[in-house]
């Protein structure tokens, strides 16, 4: 059931498909410039609010029927994959309606409604300024188009034949009483063109190994971390003391601090640590374990990214810092904080990783940790009675994978979670190896394709890309007319409530 709604949830757009551009006045604010200020006329007092206009181009509309469409499959899409991660610590209710529900993401008095909606309208007026660009240069005709419609057509219908209810019970249920198949078509048609301009405007910008150097060198604050080991000492000052005991107390706790600072390499600074955890051990009210004493004295912290707004930073990016330079802060309060530069400041030179996947999600196991596991291990040992070869391994992601993708390319360090960069990043670590490995989300079973590019250059050729793509974007701000009208978005329904997978139908607003 989960991977039919998965496919549903994903047939379209991913909600950054387009870069969320705006384009911004001298004084950096949002451009709310006269094209694309509304001469819709208001819907407001229509008998058919699907029918009503809420976005408008010179070669295209969108009424709220398609809006419908657009809005509750950002809705779902959000709701399904961020909910647990993150809207529900925002108390977001799936089940009441969103006009009903403050958002606590916003300062000032706004509901849930306002914030999927205002996610929506930036995604449409994208949709629009790229599809007025394939009108014009005569893309919007692409067979392509045509194809990647009828095929999310087909995924509803087989969709709807899950659920054994017909196609129309089936849209009107999950995208709005009033919005037909013919409202799907027109807005997976607007998306679709939209995305396939898009597509080749990205794919047009060039980027040279010239402009990432420079880019590099014009902006290495964004490319820059270190790692370091650290440890802070705190004054021991008891309740009630004076200033002359609460004044020895700090000195006691600088005094351990230049002690420590005195070590002067790293083993030293390690086993340092650990002798005064095992001396201060009695004195605390929950003793360390054994496991985290040796988990403190060895603690790395890695990749800390550039900057000069602290104190260690400042010394730890000043020019010339090496490899085993110490130095002692104080943090004020009797706290003092010893760092050994683990990784001199540095650019990641590692290379991306291509890779092949499959999830095992807890969540289809009721969240149950052993279930999952031993779903992982039978799939393993599948796995192991094949040739290893990656068809065989694409073979048996077909057959179970709780995600919609399966291979993964130019992944870096911080697009994965410790275990699996950890794996991927392994000197020995070569094409056609693979390893079962434990996820935040349940298992992995990981094909490892090979490397990609090393990951600065990945970062400078990604943004190079983003800001030209935001200049094209800016280009068709300019030259292409967007209107839309509040008072006719704001017609649709808040959403009454959400259902989860295994419930056929949902109820919804009209």
């Amino acid at each position: 059931m989960k991977r039919i709604i998965a496919l549903i949830l994903c047939l379209l757009m991913l909600l950054s498909v387009f870069c969320s551009c705006e384009k911004k006045n001298e004084d950096g604010k949002a451009n709310t410039s006269e094209t694309q200020k509304s001469s819709i006329p208001d819907g407001s007092a229509n008998d058919a609010p699907g029918d009503v206009i809420s976005f408008e181009s010179e070669h295209y509309k969108v009424d709220n029927n398609m809006l419908n469409y657009f809005y509750r499959f950002d809705y779902y899409e959000a709701i399904e994959k961020y909910y647990d991660s993150y809207f529900q610590y925002y108390n977001l209710n799936p089940k009441k309606d969103l006009k009903q529900q403050q958002c606590k993401l916003y300062e000032e008095n706004k509901t849930w409604f306002d914030y999927f909606i205002a996610m929506t309208t930036s995604n449409i007026v994208n949709f629009l300024y790229f599809a007025e660009r394939a009108y014009d240069v005569g893309n919007n005709t692409a067979p392509e188009i045509t194809e990647n419609v009828e095929k999310d057509l087909e995924a509803i219908k087989s969709a709807a034949e899950y659920y054994e209810i017909s196609k129309e019970e089936f849209i009107k249920s999950r995208f709005g009483a009033t919005v037909t198949e013919e409202d799907v078509r027109r807005a997976l048609e607007l998306y679709y063109t939209g995305t396939y301009q898009y597509d080749l405007d990205l794919a047009s910008i060039k980027v040279s190994d010239e402009d990432m150097d420079k880019y590099y060198e014009e902006n290495k604050s964004e490319f820059v971390y270190c790692d370091f080991r650290s440890y802070s000492i705190k004054a021991n000052v008891k309740d009630g003391a004076s200033e002359a005991e609460t004044l020895a107390a700090y000195e006691k706790a600088e005094k351990k601090a230049k002690e420590l600072l005195a070590t002067g390499n790293e083993q030293a600074f390690i086993s340092w640590i650990y002798n005064y955890e095992k001396e201060i051990n009695d004195t605390l009210e929950t003793p360390l374990t054994e496991q985290e004493m040796q988990y403190y004295s060895k603690k790395i912290t890695v990749e800390y990214n550039y900057t000069d707004k602290t104190a260690f930073g400042k010394w730890a990016f000043e020019e010339g810092r090496k490899v085993g330079d110490m130095t002692m802060l104080d943090n004020g309060q009797g706290t003092y904080t010893v760092y050994y530069i683990y990784t001199a400041p540095t650019r990641h030179n590692n290379k991306t990783a291509n890779i092949s996947r499959i999830l095992v999600d807890i969540e289809d196991f009721d969240n149950n940790q052993d279930k999952a596991y031993e779903k992982a291990k039978e799939l393993w040992e599948k796995w192991e009675n094949t040739d290893k070869s990656l068809d065989a391994f694409n073979k048996l992601a077909k057959e179970y994978n709780s995600e919609d993708n399966i291979e993964y390319d130019g992944l870096k360090t911080s697009d994965m979670e410790t275990q699996l960069s950890s794996w991927c990043t392994d000197t020995e670590r070569k094409a056609g190896d693979s390893e079962l490995i434990p996820s935040s989300y349940g298992y992995y079973i990981v094909y490892y394709r090979g490397s990609g590019e090393i990951q600065w250059k990945s970062e400078a050729y990604e943004a190079i890309r983003e800001n030209a793509i935001k200049d094209i974007y800016n280009e068709y701000i300019d030259k292409y007319s967007v209107s839309l009208n509040e008072n006719n978005i704001n017609l649709v329904s808040g959403i009454t409530s959400y259902t989860s997978d295994d419930d056929s139908t949902e109820t919804t607003n009209s």
